[in-house]
């Protein structure tokens, strides 16, 4: 289709660039013999430049067959200009005439456009009606009536005629000869400029298809510091539309506080970066100068990853060796305290059965079987938290009526009616997981969220399935997260409250995390945060 389309837009301008050419020659030497009062040559000038005007219109209407058959075409075009060149110099005086000059155009045209062979075979044809012009000339001006007599008449004898000819002639070759070499050349710089623009093109393509399927972003920089070039995964980070868009940018706008000379002397830096969506990523940047052939500094190159997944796997890993030390510890730790527990609860329950319930005995011996289950409850989510092992006991469960539950209960043992909870979750959406764990999640959630609301408030729990993945948030209206604590919410006995073991938010991590699942926290200070469980669908 391409090669069509070079086919069809050669066509149009050869057509348009003969137009001109012949309506300047023609036009103004009709005015030229018409102001000379030689009105016969300037009305022949006329119809000759009308019948030109038809061959072209006949040429763009078939136009469609000229894209197949171009050489023919082109043929047809050289031919049709000898005949019509050899036309105006015939009724403008023949050998005298000023438009011979045509036939040499001619000649180089053909050889330039077509090939060697079409600028010889123009020049059999000029040199052959050119000729012919003189002969037939001389013949009607001297009544001659055979040919025989003119090769023998002055027309041939006479030196001072012959010499123009002669001339004319040689001028015919030599440009013929020309044109045929500068085809040649032309092919072979065609042939070489084609192969070169190939590999060019071959070259610039996987230039950029190494650009954009880096999974790093690449940005390149004027001695400004202006975008010139920006990768496909730079673009998504920064959140441009296009590469338009991007091109043209100061750096220091796309990330702010970030100077890349300081960048190129430090080689590497790492920065947190808000991106225009509002999410927080880590980036690793490293810059280096961009230089010429020359060793010449023209720019900087830019280099950057997020580093966000490789740190949360690095604290994720922390935090594993961190639990498998403190469950070596609690292992021990929860025998020798049950074992005392169970004892002062053992002895409570007798002290409480020989007291009256009127006594005050009895009164402290029942807060002390409830603060001995405390412990113990406190002791089993301290051995759930350093466990090593996944959630086990996990089956099909009701997401909505698991929520729905929790919430009841919660509701009926908190007593706040500063507190309003909404529910958009329906019932009949499955995860694998224990409804037990999946309460205790819930529980914690709410009670995390109750207490950042010491004025009241509106907790908001809503359900989402997407792409295999079941979705449930626990937004509220509360105090929000201070940004130094961001990094620690899920540490064991990590508490911003006042009463508190700090043991929730991890518990709460560790039970999705048991269920291949994530948990993921936004926030902003004074306005509230938002808990989002993702947990896979079942599979069928």
């Amino acid at each position: 289709m391409s090669s069509l389309h070079q086919t069809e837009t050669s066509l149009r301008k050869i057509i348009v660039f003969r137009i001109l050419i012949v309506s300047l020659i023609l036009v103004f030497g009709a005015i030229v013999y018409f102001l000379g009062d030689n009105r016969k040559e300037a009305f022949s000038l006329i119809v000759i430049l009308s019948v030109f005007y038809l061959f072209n219109l006949l040429f763009l209407l078939f136009e469609t067959l000229f894209n197949y058959y171009s050489d023919f075409f082109k043929y047809l075009i050289v031919i049709s200009d000898i005949v019509l060149s050899s036309l105006i110099i015939y009724f403008t005086d023949g050998r005298s005439s000023p438009f011979i000059f045509l036939f040499p155009l001619i000649l180089l045209f053909s050889g330039i456009l077509i090939s060697r062979w079409a600028s010889y075979i123009s020049l059999v044809l000029c040199i052959t009606l050119y000729l012919f012009i003189i002969i037939f000339q001389f013949k009607t001006e001297n009544s001659i009536s055979g040919f025989n007599e003119i090769f023998s008449s002055e027309l041939f004898t006479e030196k001072n005629n012959l010499v123009p000819i002669y001339f004319h002639l040689i001028a015919f070759v030599l440009i013929a000869i020309l044109g045929g070499y500068l085809s040649q050349k032309i092919k072979i710089a065609g042939e070489k400029l084609g192969k070169s623009e190939e590999s060019f093109i071959i070259l610039k393509n996987l230039h950029e298809n190494i650009l954009q399927s880096l999974t790093s972003g690449v940005i390149t920089l004027d001695l400004e510091e202006k975008v010139i070039s920006i990768n496909q995964w730079a673009l998504n980070i920064f959140e441009f539309k296009s590469h338009d868009e991007a091109i043209g940018n100061e750096f220091n706008r796309i990330i702010n506080d970030i100077h890349i000379s300081e960048l190129v002397d430090k080689k590497r830096n790492q920065i947190n970066f808000n991106t225009p969506g509002g999410k927080k990523i880590i980036l690793g940047l490293a810059a280096s100068l961009l230089k010429d052939d020359n060793d010449n500094t023209i720019g900087y190159t830019v280099i950057f990853q997020d580093l966000t997944e490789i740190r949360n796997l690095e604290e994720k890993l922390q935090s594993s060796e961190r639990m498998a030390l403190l469950g070596q510890l609690a292992g021990g730790l929860a025998h020798e305290l049950r074992n005392p527990l169970s004892a002062i609860s053992g002895a409570v329950e007798i002290l409480s059965t020989e007291a009256q319930q009127s006594d005050v005995s009895y009164r402290l011996s029942r807060v002390a079987t409830r603060e001995i289950e405390r412990l113990n409850l406190m002791v089993e989510d301290f051995l759930l938290l350093t466990s090593p092992e996944k959630v086990t006991n996990s089956k099909l469960v009701d997401l909505g009526q698991v929520v729905k539950d929790t919430i009841n209960s919660f509701k009926n043992t908190v007593k706040r009616e500063d507190i309003v909870i909404e529910i958009d979750v329906d019932n009949g959406i499955l995860v694998e997981a224990d409804s037990y764990r999946l309460k205790q999640v819930f529980w914690n959630l709410l009670d995390n969220s109750m207490d950042s609301m010491p004025s009241g408030g509106k907790i908001e729990i809503k359900c989402t399935v997407e792409k295999g993945i079941v979705n449930l948030s626990f937004s509220d209206e509360g105090e929000g997260i201070k940004e130094e604590n961001f990094s620690r919410v899920f540490d064991p006995f990590f508490t911003t409250k006042e009463i508190g073991t700090g043991l929730g938010l991890a518990i709460v991590q560790k039970v999705v995390e048991g269920y291949n699942g994530k948990i993921s926290i936004y926030s902003s200070v004074g306005k509230g945060t938002k808990f989002v469980l993702s947990l896979p669908e079942p599979l069928s």
